[in-house]
C-alpha cells in the first residue's frame, strides 16, 4: 500500500466526539469526564458558546504547580531566583492539594489556543505540538470548531509511515499500488 500525505482534517478528531465544559465548571466535574469518557481532550466553552480552551490530562496536573514553581512568576529581573527554588514534598500535601484544587473552575486552567486549520499539513501540526508543548491542538475554520488534533494521532501516523502499515481508520481509502 502507498502511504498518501494527509492533512490535518484527514487525522482530527470531530468536534462532536469531544466532550465539552464551561469555563465555569469544575475540576472536579473535569475529572468525571476524563474518565467516563476515557478522552484526551475537554473543550471549555464561555456561556456564548464560544471556545475559551482545552483542557487536557497534563493541564489538570499542571494546576497543582504553585505558582512560585513556575518561571513564568518571576519577572526577567529576578529569574535567578527561579534556580534556587526548590519544591517542599510534604507528607499527605498531595491528598490536601486534590481537595483544595476540585473546585476550582476550569477556566482558569485552559491551555491557549493555538489553531490549526484543516487544510494544514501534519508537519505543521507535529512542529506546534513539539514547540508549545500542547498534546492536542484545535482545528478550525474561522471562528468555527471542527475538531481536535492529538499528539497521539500523530504519532500514530509517523508510525504507519516508518512501518508503511495503514492506519486501522484508513484501510479503505488509501490507495493500493506501491
Amino acid at each position: 500500500m502507498m502511504y498518501c500525505e494527509k492533512h490535518v482534517a484527514d487525522v482530527m478528531m470531530p468536534v462532536e466526539d469531544c466532550p465539552v465544559l464551561d469555563k465555569d465548571d469544575t475540576l472536579r466535574d473535569a475529572v468525571t469526564a476524563f474518565k467516563a469518557r476515557n478522552t484526551p481532550v475537554i473543550l471549555v466553552m464561555d456561556g456564548e458558546g464560544r471556545m475559551r480552551g482545552l483542557l487536557t490530562p497534563y493541564s489538570i496536573l499542571r494546576a497543582f504547580q504553585p505558582r512560585f514553581w513556575r518561571s513564568d512568576f518571576y519577572s526577567r529581573s529576578m529569574n535567578f531566583l527561579a534556580e534556587w527554588i526548590e519544591p517542599v514534598f510534604w507528607e499527605d500535601l498531595f491528598v490536601l492539594r486534590c481537595r483544595a484544587e476540585a473546585e476550582r473552575p476550569v477556566g482558569e486552567i485552559v491551555e491557549e489556543i493555538v489553531a490549526l486549520e484543516p487544510t494544514d499539513p501534519l508537519l505543521k501540526a507535529l512542529y506546534l505540538i513539539v514547540t508549545k508543548g500542547h498534546h492536542v491542538l484545535p482545528v478550525m475554520r474561522g471562528q468555527q470548531l471542527l475538531g481536535v488534533v492529538t499528539a497521539a494521532a500523530l504519532f500514530e501516523e509517523v508510525c504507519c509511515v516508518m512501518t508503511r502499515e495503514v492506519p486501522p481508520r484508513y484501510a479503505g481509502v488509501m490507495g493500493a499500488a506501491s
